[in-house]
């Protein structure tokens, strides 16, 4: 199985939307569908599902074209669905790449794993992304090396449609 050439993708992340995840995984999409991007202002782990009713949300675009918020993974995925892209019909959410492990009890916590789970309620198909190993806590080479083959894999399992691994 492989994904339609017209995919269009929704990201986010809770590190934030400058955060080298995130721009990995943009640019591993891009490769195979359009890809909107909307993420935190600042990092906003732990914040599972959050959604902040009683604060206004504030969204600016930066120069790179993602969009940033003042809030949560899950406000992020919330305006751009019912707001910043209401016309667009998302075929897969996915978020991340994670700074760290989210496994196990992990989840529970992981803004980036709230904003998969806020899609799904939505009946969108979503995946949430991580980055396990030292490395990642490392600079320079390392965490470049350690970000280009997760970048690597997000774009050939989406290629391919692997099962498990793929909106398509």
């Amino acid at each position: 199985m492989s994904i339609k050439a017209d995919m269009k993708f929704l990201i986010s992340n809770d590190d934030g939307v400058h955060a080298p995840g995130l721009l990995a995984l943009y640019q591993a999409l891009s490769e195979i569908g359009e890809v909107m991007v909307v993420g935190t202002d600042a990092e906003q782990s732990g914040s599972v599902s959050t959604l902040h009713i009683s604060q206004p949300l504030y969204a600016h675009e930066l120069a790179s074209g993602f969009i940033a918020v003042n809030s949560s993974p899950a406000d992020c995925f919330y305006l751009a669905l019912h707001q910043l892209y209401r016309e667009i019909d998302f075929d897969c959410v996915i978020t991340g790449i994670n700074s760290g492990a989210n496994l196990g009890q992990d989840v529970l916590f992981s803004g980036t794993f709230g904003a998969a789970l806020s899609a799904q309620l939505f009946g969108i198909p979503a995946i949430a992304t991580s980055l396990v190993g030292g490395a990642i806590k490392g600079s320079g080479q390392d965490k470049a090396n350690q970000y280009q083959r997760a970048q690597n894999y997000t774009s050939k399992s989406q290629s391919a449609g692997a099962a498990g691994t793929s909106c398509g």
